[in-house]
């Protein structure tokens, strides 16, 4: 199942990368986000279809169904996001080069990674995610007050801070318990 959801987490983070690149790029043709998205479509049905073997297994308890199905909610909230980019009209390559904008895909795509290596490392392992809330504040002041904000200026970039604050913190709350059911004995 962790290798299933990494698999979707690796996903939608090349999603998020080509719809970023198609909004800093707006004369690109949206193919290879179309691609990317229909790659996160099968990663997320494998996902569901790992889930379902996971809840059929008779040691499976309900709240290590409860855990992966509140992960998956998660995952799908940032998805929505990523899609509601997608739809957003690309807006100039100047509002796209601020700092903070270019700061706040970069750290998504970092937190998607770092959660993604998490979740394959078979150990507990803690992450050292970039803070997407500070950076998504910084990107709401950086705004000009008269100008149109940029879509991630506003709840879909709230949307995507609050689905990937929230997934990391039930992965690695994910990762702790199953360290702690699986102790690795010192004498191995």
């Amino acid at each position: 199942m962790e290798d299933a959801l990494a698999e979707l987490l690796a996903a939608y983070r090349d999603y998020f990368s080509a719809v970023v690149r198609r909004h800093l790029q707006p004369q690109t043709h949206g193919a290879l986000a179309d691609r990317k998205r229909l790659a996160a479509r099968r990663a997320r049905t494998n996902l569901e279809a790992s889930v379902e073997r996971l809840a059929a297994e008779p040691s499976t308890k309900a709240n290590q169904i409860d855990a992966v199905r509140a992960m998956m909610a998660s995952s799908h909230r940032l998805a929505h996001a990523i899609m509601a980019l997608e739809v957003s009209e690309p807006d100039s390559i100047s509002a796209l080069a601020s700092p903070e904008l270019a700061r706040f895909a970069a750290d998504t795509q970092t937190t998607l990674l770092s959660l993604e290596r998490v979740l394959r490392e078979k150990s507990f392992a803690s992450t050292g995610t970039p803070d997407l809330r500070h950076n998504f504040h910084a990107l709401l002041e950086s705004g000009d007050p008269k100008a149109q904000p940029h879509i991630l200026q506003t709840v879909e970039g709230d949307a995507i801070v609050n689905s990937l604050d929230t997934l990391r913190d039930q992965i690695l709350k994910w990762r702790e318990q199953g360290k702690e059911a699986n102790p690795v004995s010192k004498d191995m």
